[in-house]
């Protein structure tokens, strides 16, 4: 499998996922190390495809886009989101 390939399966779990999943549960379903999927998710939120963002218990999760920056939804609450100082 290429790293292209594992780019795309990535993204498609995410995408096909109904919650918002942490790099260990997209490591787990992909059987990939959960570094190289950490990695691979950072790419991807550079490219506008995934948002990642902190959940309730303060883990990062990624969530799909609609395939660009604009179109990100953003289920956490703003002071919740990854990159925005609480408090």
């Amino acid at each position: 499998m290429t790293g292209n390939d594992r780019r795309s399966q990535v993204l498609g779990i995410v995408r096909h996922s109904r919650e918002p999943l942490d790099d260990d549960q997209l490591a787990a379903a992909a059987q990939m190390n959960r570094v190289y999927v950490n990695q691979l998710c950072r790419q991807l939120a550079a490219e506008g495809l995934v948002v990642r963002q902190r959940s309730g218990d303060g883990k990062l999760v990624n969530v799909a886009t609609a395939g660009h920056p604009a179109s990100a939804a953003n289920p956490l609450p703003a002071s919740q989101r990854c990159g925005h100082a609480s408090g």
